[in-house]
């Protein structure tokens, strides 16, 4: 008002390789004197220069989306400006795009929702199934064409030299609403990764309906959100075991309501003015107006 902050707005942003670029292109410390920031990282492990290149801002509170436990700790441990929360990119998930579905059949034993590269691990799927050895297992590859993912070829391979191509259908390139259909089409849904960002797919999934299936040792998703009632996390050796109890059991799990509940954007929204509102008293800074409702579909779009 008359050229004068009487309360901060607030700016999230996406993706760790920008955080580090939007630093060097924008005047900071201008910034930082009318907004609060929010870093939404992309990936886990945040011992990262292009993270913590945020702590020379020591008199400004920024607020860091924290998913994985260890990453929240070291950044507890830390004790700068950096204030981690619980938040993550999977608690964003637009639950109008991924819900249930009338009328879809269960074609598919699972699915996998993954990039095309080796880091997604697919051959750890394609040896489950040969040990399964039973030719009725049916699962969906549904993936995307992104710039710098250049092991297509070598996945599609894997996939012939273990006889597995009447087993797995292919889809790529879908929108929301395509991926949506597929996982509403399948049993289980698989993450099979060591370390990720805060993974979406798994709780699209669970937005749809779909129970999730991961590593227990896995680095980066926030394991709390896998509940008896949302899916499961198993040892690597116990994966073949596991996509034969889906395909019997997966009518025993009901993960929406959960996430409804949990991690729905308004229900984070309110979490994340909590923090804030928080932050404002601690500073005696004004807070009277909260932050609007934001979802990832997936980059981020207001919510409604």
């Amino acid at each position: 008002e008359n050229d004068r902050v009487v309360e901060k707005g607030v700016l999230v942003l996406k993706n760790t390789e920008r955080l580090d670029t939007f630093r060097r292109c924008v005047a900071m410390a201008s910034l930082l004197e009318n907004y609060t920031l929010i870093l939404e990282p992309s990936w886990s492990g945040y011992a990262n220069s292009k993270l913590l290149s945020f702590c020379v801002f020591r008199d400004h509170p920024i607020v860091v989306m924290s998913p994985c436990l260890a990453d929240r700790q070291f950044l507890e441990r830390l004790n700068s400006n950096l204030r981690p929360t619980p938040i993550g990119a999977s608690d964003w998930v637009d639950p109008r795009v991924f819900r249930p579905l009338d009328g879809q059949d269960k074609r598919f034993d699972a699915v996998m929702i993954a990039r095309w590269t080796l880091l997604k691990r697919h051959h750890l799927l394609f040896r489950a199934l040969g040990r399964i050895a039973d030719p009725s297992y049916r699962v969906a590859l549904v993936a995307s064409n992104i710039a710098g993912d250049t092991d297509r070829r070598a996945i599609l391979s894997m996939i012939d030299e273990y006889r597995l191509a009447s087993q797995i259908m292919v889809f790529e390139d879908l929108e929301p609403a395509g991926v949506n259909e597929i996982l509403n089409q399948s049993k289980v849904n698989l993450l099979l990764s060591r370390q990720e960002g805060s993974n979406r797919s798994l709780f699209e999934g669970f937005f749809a309906g779909v129970p999730g299936l991961a590593f227990a040792n896995h680095i980066g998703i926030p394991i709390g959100h896998f509940t008896p009632r949302t899916g499961r996390l198993i040892a690597q050796h116990e994966l073949p075991g596991a996509l034969l109890y889906f395909r019997d059991h997966w009518a025993q799990f009901d993960p929406r309501p959960w996430a409804l509940a949990n991690i729905a954007p308004e229900v984070t929204t309110a979490r994340l003015n909590l923090v804030l509102s928080q932050l404002a008293q601690q500073r005696y800074e004004p807070w009277t107006q909260d932050i609007a409702c934001k979802t990832n579909r997936p980059e981020l779009c207001y919510y409604p």
